[in-house]
């Protein structure tokens, strides 16, 4: 399975929710892998810092279009590189958009989805949730009601800001995504 992060906006939680669901595929006993196509090399990084129970391997528009077998692939994407996001797209299962309920979030998530329209499905994860807002509240109505997948959200928590360089331990609501994911994969 591989499933490719990306929004052509940064500081939206790719890296992070890549990491976080392949931590959560390591512990169900899958092997994963995280594939690093951004520049930054944040995930790279981040390995190199941890101790992680999956593997962080460099990516680019060659690498990303390998077969995998039994593997969960987590492409982390960076953003505002229309080549690297096409080819992400177009080897994917499925395509996490990853967002926060703000405008220019949305903005550029909406860009995002228009860019991706017939190349792979997408499901949006909102990142950084606070779920009873309005904002919050009014960005999943209209994602519905333009039939966007909305994935469990992602609830605002500081263990995000520190968790680069470490093992991801709490795992905070990225189990029930990666079982969404799994349960729409395989239906």
């Amino acid at each position: 399975m591989k499933i490719a992060l990306l929004n052509s906006k940064g500081g939206c939680g790719k890296t992070t929710s890549a990491m976080f669901l392949a931590q959560v595929a390591a512990n169900r006993g899958h092997v994963a892998e995280v594939w690093d196509s951004d520049p930054q090399a944040s995930a790279t990084r981040w390995a190199e810092a941890a101790d992680l129970s999956f593997d962080v391997v460099p990516a680019n528009i060659a690498t990303m279009r390998r077969p995998v077998s039994d593997k969960y692939v987590f492409i982390d994407t960076p953003p505002g590189n229309p080549q690297i996001l096409t080819a992400a797209a177009e080897a994917a299962d499925l395509v996490i958009i990853p967002t926060m309920a703000s405008m220019s979030d949305m903005d550029r998530t909406w860009a995002t989805i228009d860019a991706l329209t017939g190349v792979a499905p997408v499901a949006v994860l909102v990142t950084s949730a606070e779920t009873s807002t309005r904002a919050y509240r009014g960005l999943v109505e209209t994602l519905e009601a333009a039939e966007i997948p909305v994935l469990p959200p992602i609830r605002k928590r500081s263990t995000f800001r520190e968790a680069w360089g470490q093992t991801p331990s709490h795992l905070w609501g990225y189990t029930a995504v990666l079982t969404t994911i799994e349960e729409a994969l395989t239906a």
